[in-house]
């Protein structure tokens, strides 16, 4: 998502300085194709090995399948594409093309495999837990968690980098495709992120059987450290001033504090949503 709605329109913008940007855009990717990609592959074969009692066996595959295609439209499509890239530049035709295969085989198929899979988590829970509520509210923050980690670490290992390689004269171009102004950035970024903010309250009361309140509030004070430094810290001091021009300087700076300040509570909040997804009480054998 955040490639297909905010690198890519940012790459659009890039006319100097091209072969760097990319090059450095396809190195910083490889993090993001192969890790997720084989741990897909692990836990689907996992799922169908260990849960086949659980849940029926045509869904697990549909969901092995749509993996399948969106994964080999990655390396076989997507990828050589984006190493034509550093010598080509982000041409209308690699743009089309990119967008094409990234429309039809990659947030098609992650879009059902994601109904799926909380199709599967809903079943799942109904066995253990009878408040519906609890159980939306669980499916709803571990979803968004999962998802918001990715977009929140391909900013800051990803796009904070490659800021640096932006051309001064280019910087403001690259900006229109990031901000409270743009509302793809607010959907796809934004929104997913702090939206937990709001459901972890309610979880203070509704979830699932063995999930501890502790694990939630620990999942709450996370996100709310990140919120609150990057309202306090980075939207004023770092990215209002990066808003009315480049600055070499506050970019450094925004590289070397990020991780510090936020990437350790993401890694905290992210662990915590994991901690609490293997807390659930366990179907019984005599209920599968």
């Amino acid at each position: 998502m955040m490639t297909y709605f905010v690198s890519y329109p940012q790459l659009q913008k890039i006319t100097k300085n091209i072969y760097n940007y990319m090059q450095l855009f396809n190195e910083k990717m490889m993090l993001f194709y192969y890790v997720p990609a084989a741990f897909m592959f692990l836990s689907l074969l996992l799922l169908n090995y260990y849960c086949s009692k659980v849940f029926r066996r045509p869904i697990l595959w549909w969901s092995l399948g749509l993996g399948t295609i969106s994964v080999a439209a990655t390396f076989i499509l997507v990828l050589p594409l984006q190493r034509a890239l550093p010598a080509a530049g982000f041409t209308p035709q690699l743009s089309n093309s990119l967008l094409m295969y990234g429309k039809y085989f990659q947030l098609g198929p992650a879009a059902l495999q994601t109904a799926i899979a909380v199709r599967l988590l809903q079943i799942y829970l109904k066995k253990t837990t009878k408040s519906q509520i609890a159980i939306w509210l669980f499916i709803a923050v571990f979803s968004l968690s999962m998802y918001s980690w990715g977009t929140l670490y391909m900013e800051s290992l990803v796009g904070y980098p490659m800021w640096l390689l932006v051309d001064p004269t280019e910087w403001l171009a690259t900006r229109e495709s990031v901000g409270l102004n743009i509302p793809a950035f607010i959907w796809v970024f934004l929104i997913p992120v702090y939206l937990p903010l709001i459901l972890l309250l309610s979880m203070f009361w509704f979830r699932p059987n063995g999930v501890r309140r502790s694990s939630v509030v620990l999942m709450f004070l996370m996100l709310l450290w990140v919120f609150i430094i990057t309202a306090v810290y980075f939207v004023p001091d770092i990215q209002l001033k990066l808003a009315e021009g480049y600055d070499a300087r506050l970019i450094k700076l925004l590289n070397k504090t990020d991780f510090p300040l936020r990437g350790i509570p993401d890694l905290v909040y992210f662990f915590t949503a994991c901690y609490m997804f293997l807390s659930i009480d366990k179907i019984k054998a005599d209920s599968q």
